[in-house]
């Protein structure tokens, strides 16, 4: 799909606003999931 962000996409969105992977589950094939924490 050409609209939807990759995982590493929507990692360096959270990253420029501050947060970082807490968590990454990859759940094949259309799925995934991140956990992000606010950096301190």
């Amino acid at each position: 799909m050409a609209i939807r962000p990759t995982p590493e996409q929507i990692i360096r969105w959270a990253n420029e606003a501050g947060y970082v992977v807490d968590v990454q589950v990859d759940l094949k094939p259309y799925h995934f999931g991140l956990v992000f924490v606010k950096r301190k």
